[in-house]
């Protein structure tokens, strides 16, 4: 068989997600090129293993059998694995992380805490910043950002899409109009001007921007203080038992969440383990950070 694991892995993503798209998340891989992989292993196998169907990617036949057999494949991967790194208390060192601020405290720090009882010797260091050189500068080994695409001098892999709305307390939203052209407002940010950028984007870009906040933490906590509509994500607001969605079933994807670390870091095993970790918390948070938590 001309498979090797990378091959399977990529087989076993598509199939567990039924698409290449949602394969991405489970494989680090962009979507293109999960589609790319999966079109030469047939063509180096003469086996068709996905029907692209309009609802997704499903398996054929001959995919089952492939899919059995990386399945036993991943099963000794991961008990060797399980005994040589799984629980092995003697990796160790620092590991410097940089993200931001509402990541760090809402989601970041619960994720530290059950990997420090398996890696009590891995100390790590926390830093806020939004800056995208972070990394270059080895001023941290891994970064978590918000963006549309990640430098080419960084590896890293796409954590999971980022949906924001509108959040207010009930009282605003019952006291004021947010309707197009009522008298809500938003909570400002950014940089002052007569229509910013995000407003147009906005859940209701025809309401008016009052103030200005210079960050996250500001612009929750003016909202929970009645002082206007908060352009929030929603891992934030859907959580936060002050605030309440002001459109429900507006969504707006704003840049998704990437895990970025230096390429000298790539042979560092505890780089990897972590990243791992990181990454299926992310995962099994996914449907709060697309802002489907409550479908």
């Amino acid at each position: 068989m001309q498979a090797d694991w990378d091959d399977l892995r990529v087989v076993l993503g598509v199939w567990r997600g039924g698409s290449t798209r949602a394969a991405s998340n489970l494989v680090g891989m962009s979507h293109a090129t999960i589609a790319r992989r999966i079109d030469a292993l047939e063509t180096r196998l003469s086996v068709r293993i996905f029907d692209r169907l309009p609802s997704g990617y499903a398996l054929t036949q001959d995919g089952e059998e492939l899919v059995k057999a990386a399945q036993a494949m991943e099963s000794e991967l991961n008990a060797a694995q399980l005994k040589l790194t799984g629980r092995d208390k003697r990796l160790a060192g620092l590991i410097r992380i940089t993200t931001i601020d509402v990541v760090a405290t809402s989601f970041l720090m619960p994720v530290l805490t059950k990997f420090s009882e398996q890696y009590p010797e891995i100390e790590f260091e926390v830093g806020i910043g939004y800056r995208a050189l972070d990394l270059r500068k080895r001023e941290a080994d891994i970064a978590l950002r918000m963006i549309n695409k990640p430098p080419e001098h960084l590896i890293g892999h796409r954590l999971t899409g980022v949906a924001w709305t509108g959040y207010a307390t009930p009282q605003y939203i019952e006291q004021h109009d947010v309707s197009p052209g009522g008298d809500a407002r938003w909570i400002g940010f950014g940089t002052r001007s007569a229509k910013p950028s995000w407003l147009q984007n906005s859940p209701n870009p025809d309401l008016s921007v009052w103030g200005m906040f210079d960050d996250l933490p500001l612009q929750i906590e003016a909202a929970r203080q009645h002082l206007g509509v908060g352009y929030l994500p929603c891992f934030v607001g859907d959580r936060d038992e002050v605030l309440a969605r002001v459109f429900p079933e507006v969504l707006v994807k704003r840049p998704d969440f990437w895990l970025l670390r230096h390429r000298d870091t790539r042979s560092t095993v505890r780089m990897r383990v972590f990243s791992e970790f990181l990454t299926e918390a992310f995962r099994e948070s996914q449907a709060l950070f697309e802002g489907r938590l409550y479908d």
